[in-house]
């Protein structure tokens, strides 16, 4: 069967999907042929656009031990 795939912002696809195997629900088999991975990788890649130092517990009485929690965005 051809199901037509659409998603706010991105161009509709129609992709080829098996038919329901007996037992299977009709929204399972349409899930497989999902296109997602597809649009989301013509997605530029999320730029790490800078850290945050988080001080640990106990991180002042051993400067040697801290922790990094790193921000991610969409730069642009």
């Amino acid at each position: 069967m051809v199901v037509k795939y659409s998603s706010e912002g991105r161009e509709s696809a129609l992709v080829g999907v098996r038919m329901p195997f007996e037992g299977e629900a009709l929204e399972d088999a349409i899930e497989s042929g999902s296109p997602m991975a597809h649009w989301l990788s013509l997605e530029p890649p999320v730029n790490n656009i800078g850290f945050t130092k988080v001080l640990e517990e106990g991180v002042l009485d051993n400067p040697e031990k801290e922790a990094y929690i790193y921000l991610y965005g969409k730069m642009g």
